[in-house]
């Protein structure tokens, strides 16, 4: 019983991959000719063509630059006095 299971499973397994591999051959053809004709690009009515069909809208250079003045940048120090602290550290 237990060996039919097996049996049972690896068949379903294999009929799985077999299944895979037959649609991904397709898949693959399907693309070969496609890319043999060269034109779905600039087709638009495939999926790539109307991807590429309309360019975005411009952008004025003025829209691009930050409306809002960027904050001050960090202190090196992390906010502590290193001359105050060498003189702390270093006179007698």
């Amino acid at each position: 019983m237990t060996q039919d299971r097996t049996s049972r499973a690896d068949r379903e397994r294999e009929q799985a991959r077999a299944d895979a591999l037959a649609q991904a051959r397709a898949r693959h053809q399907a693309a070969r000719a496609t890319a043999a004709r060269g034109d779905d690009a600039l087709d638009p009515g495939t999926a790539a063509g109307s991807r590429f069909a309309e360019l975005p809208a411009r952008v004025a250079p003025d829209q691009v630059i930050a409306e809002t003045p960027a904050s001050p940048p960090a202190s090196p120090d992390m906010g502590r006095d290193a001359e105050r602290d060498w003189m702390l550290r270093y006179t007698p």
